[in-house]
């Protein structure tokens, strides 16, 4: 092994072994002979680490090795090389059998054999790159590092493929790093949107795949500090433990391989999230002080969407927009429904008050106005309300509440009248759904 990693390294030994050992090895005995490198990749190799302890990558790697240079022995002086390296195993191959080299499809069908007894015995796939033809063995450390280049492009193609150096060609065209799509990349990340987030993201290595290695390492290295930063702002917002690890992982990012994109593809995935929980956060917020100005207000016939987006500096259309998508009904249902509520409660309990002081009371300007939408919500006249209140003992009330109106907080007790005032009332803000009766919200006019 010693001597096989001097040759691919071109380490000044080499010579000296290749001297030596001519006779004992067959492999080296023709200094001048056409070679190749195959590397064998294990697909999902950080899965592969994680799942097996250093003695247990050991033994399962030596067994690769085995299994390949038995097969391959079979049609060619072979020699299996464990370079050291990470997920660094290697074929050297003499090709005196096949000087003008092979096709494809004879690569193919002469390392799926390996492929598929390895999958069998270990249950993991493998990719295999070829390098190019090698004329004497000084030669082989140069087809050994062009082909550690190239097999980045197992990122491009997926695993369990065989790539051939003498296939790979790069674009005369110098590479410019798409500023203006990482913009882009960053937009969605910032607005939690993944799917987006993941097209750019792809789009941008995809289009490293026919530049050189340096190339797409500078590209690499420039999406891991764009992610890092990315990461680190929401380490500060509070998730630190959630995204330290991703974090780590991409600035470890030094290199395309399927790990560094599994890297990218999860960071994307945990700042959306974390997005998501901040965005929901603020959500929730917002839709609590709605329902506190609601409740200040809702007696001052002005009460509308447009007043309460204006106290809280946003636009009416944007609050709206939000409110609604985390209640499941507008503002102006829900200031409809408290001034239901507050009227039904100011019908049972202060008697003395006339129909029309209750109707001034909870924001109408026309007694009669509200006595009509009140009967077309209730089924029945602000004053049939109060004498059944009467009679029934709370008959009604459970009447009216089944005809569709519910407390704004969802089903608050009718003398509490607190909409969103307290944690208890506003914890469920972001995602109650309340059912109204809309025919009656959409017959109340601000």
């Amino acid at each position: 092994q010693y001597i096989l990693r001097d040759l691919l390294s071109g380490s000044d030994a080499a010579n000296h072994a290749i001297n030596r050992y001519a006779e004992q090895y067959a492999i080296v005995s023709k200094p001048d002979g056409h070679y190749r490198i195959v590397l064998m990749k294990i697909d999902r190799y950080r899965a592969f680490v994680r799942g097996n302890d250093l003695p247990s990558r050991s033994v399962i790697q030596f067994g690769i090795m085995n299994i390949a240079g038995e097969l391959c022995s079979e049609r060619f002086v072979t020699e299996t090389v464990d370079t050291g390296e990470e997920n660094g195993l290697a074929l050297l191959i003499s090709m005196e059998r096949e000087p003008e080299g092979m096709a494809r499809a004879e690569w193919e069908s002469f390392l799926s054999p390996v492929a598929d007894a390895v999958c069998s015995a270990f249950g993991f796939g493998m990719s295999f790159i070829v390098s190019r033809d090698c004329v004497g063995l000084h030669e082989l450390h140069i087809a050994f590092r062009e082909a550690k280049d190239f097999a980045f492009c197992r990122v491009f193609r997926g695993g369990g493929t065989v790539i051939l150096a003498d296939e790979v060609r790069f674009s005369d065209q110098e590479y410019v790093y798409p500023a203006a799509r990482e913009g882009v990349l960053v937009d969605a990340l910032v607005s939690g949107n993944a799917a987006k987030a993941k097209e750019v993201l792809t789009s941008i290595l995809q289009d490293t795949e026919k530049h050189p290695y340096p190339v797409i390492n500078l590209a690499v290295a420039r999406l891991a500090l764009l992610f890092s930063t990315l990461a680190k702002e929401r380490q500060k917002s509070g998730h630190f433990q959630r995204l330290a690890q991703v974090n780590d992982e991409i600035l470890a990012a030094t290199s395309l391989d399927d790990a560094t994109v599994t890297h990218f593809l999860r960071a994307i995935d945990e700042i959306a999230e974390t997005t998501d929980e901040k965005r929901s956060s603020r959500h929730a917020d917002l839709i609590a002080r709605v329902n506190r100005m609601i409740e200040e207000t809702y007696g001052d016939p002005n009460c509308s969407v447009e007043t309460i987006a204006q106290r809280i500096g946003m636009s009416s259309a944007h609050i709206g927009r939000i409110y609604k998508s985390n209640t499941m009904r507008s503002i102006s249902e829900s200031i409809f429904l408290f001034r239901m509520k507050s009227a039904r409660l100011m019908l049972r309990e202060k008697r003395r008050l006339s129909v029309s002081a209750i109707a001034e009371k909870v924001g109408f300007t026309s007694s009669s106005y509200f006595s009509k939408t009140f009967r077309k919500e209730h089924g029945m006249t602000p004053n049939e309300f109060r004498s059944r209140e009467a009679v029934g003992g709370g008959a009604a009330e459970g009447a009216a509440e089944g005809a569709g109106s519910e407390a704004i907080d969802g089903g608050a007790a009718e003398d509490g009248m607190t909409v969103g005032g307290d944690a208890a009332n506003t914890e469920g803000a972001a995602g109650a759904v309340s059912t109204v009766g809309t025919e009656g919200a959409a017959s109340y006019q601000e």
